[in-house]
């Protein structure tokens, strides 16, 4: 069991490998043109031994999915969709079609890490719209970084300019992302409409902040303000609040204390990018308050490969509540995920996990119960595994 290192932070920048800027590559196109309940139903037809395409839709058609593999921003309905919407029944099955062809061009494996990456994405699109709900629901243009997550920035920039967006509402994005310039055009444009009348009432913090600054003449920096004035929520709120990662580089770490408690309120994006920023002593602080919502951060898509070497690394910070949360969050994602192997790796980390941590979760029978059917379903597959490798090197020997 490994402790804190002494020499640099716990928390860096997350350096994709080249399979998984590949796989973002291909699983991006492939959610974007088919979504992810038609590929989960191809793949399980598959998986079940139906490996033939209808003639309708040509090899051509087949590798779509692969031909928008370089692009970088995609359009995503905010909010829900139906097929019917989209396309008549025979356009889906076209479209089925395609998805099957495409999908069958891949080895078993290959074609199960990229389903697995566009789970991931998904779930960072459902996640993006859990974060901007406020928006409304029309379908937005997103941006996507290597790693396969949203660039919040980039798609803020973009979403101020888009004009089939309240001026209301760009001007709260320009707010939350503390977009300066758009902050002062937008507010200028709303002036000549009288549509500020009421804004410094707003329940965004952001909003009232920006609001007031503007209005006592901006005399000071915005960041010198933010730490005058600037009023963050103390408790969990599910208004918007101003964005950490935009607010923390322009600032001194004495001039962040002020900010290091309602950042635990930061959305999940916002918190991993911020924790990049600050010092390892600030981290430190956040850690001994907030070591579960980084841990349970470290379960989601991109992250999971690096969860137990950083749980390794912050034992110290994990008391037998937080490792109760961990657990339960564990087999949750393992009920109902597809992104990873979440069985696999409750296996794993019970296994380095201290004593004292899993002889407090087991006094909980039910979730005892819950722990040994999991592990029990790591044995087996792991035998599964083994037992066709073993059958497979004996064909090649009596070959």
């Amino acid at each position: 069991m490994k402790g804190p290192a002494n020499d640099s932070k716990i928390v860096n920048p997350f350096v994709p490998s080249l399979l998984h800027i590949s796989l973002v590559k291909v699983a991006l196109p492939f959610l974007t043109n088919f979504g992810i309940g038609m590929l989960d139903t191809v793949f399980t037809e598959i998986q079940s031994g139906n490996s033939t395409a209808s003639s309708e839709s040509s090899q051509e058609n087949g590798k779509v999915g692969f031909s928008k593999a370089k692009e970088q921003s995609t359009e995503i309905q905010h909010g829900n969709s139906t097929a019917s919407d989209e396309s008549s029944k025979e356009n889906g099955k076209v479209r089925y079609n395609r998805a099957k062809e495409s999908l069958l061009l891949m080895p078993g494996r290959l074609r199960k890490l990229v389903l697995e990456a566009v789970h991931g994405l998904s779930y960072e699109v459902r996640s993006w719209r859990m974060d901007h709900a406020f928006i409304g629901k029309k379908k937005r243009t997103v941006h996507w970084r290597s790693d396969g997550t949203i660039d919040r920035i980039k798609t803020a920039q973009q979403l101020v300019l888009d004009e089939s967006l309240s001026i209301r509402k760009r001007f709260e994005v320009a707010c939350v992302y503390c977009l300066e310039e758009s902050v002062r055009t937008l507010w200028t444009e709303m002036e000549a409409s009288r549509q500020t009348e009421n804004i410094g009432t707003a329940d965004n913090c952001a909003v009232r902040f920006w609001a007031r600054w503007i209005r006592e003449g901006s005399r000071v920096p915005w960041t010198q303000a933010a730490g005058e004035y600037l009023d963050l929520p103390v408790q969990y709120s599910t208004a918007p609040i101003i964005k950490f990662s935009s607010l923390f580089p322009l600032l001194q770490p004495k001039e962040r204390q002020k900010f290091l408690y309602p950042f635990r309120f930061a959305t999940d994006e916002d918190f991993r990018i911020s924790l990049y920023i600050v010092t390892k002593g600030e981290e430190k602080t956040i850690l001994k308050r907030d070591a579960k919502k980084l841990l349970v951060l470290y379960l989601n898509w991109p992250l999971q490969s690096l969860f137990l070497e950083t749980a390794e690394k912050i034992w110290t910070y994990i008391d037998k509540y937080t490792f109760y949360i961990l657990v339960n969050v564990i087999l949750l994602y393992y009920k109902l995920r597809k992104d990873f192997d979440y069985c696999e790796l409750l296996e794993k980390f019970w296994n380095i996990s201290p004593n004292h941590l899993r002889k407090a979760a087991r006094e909980c029978s039910h979730l005892s119960k819950e722990i040994d059917s999991c592990l029990n379903e790591s044995r087996r597959k792991r035998k599964s595994n083994d037992d066709r490798i073993k059958e497979i090197l004996t064909k090649c020997q009596i070959n």
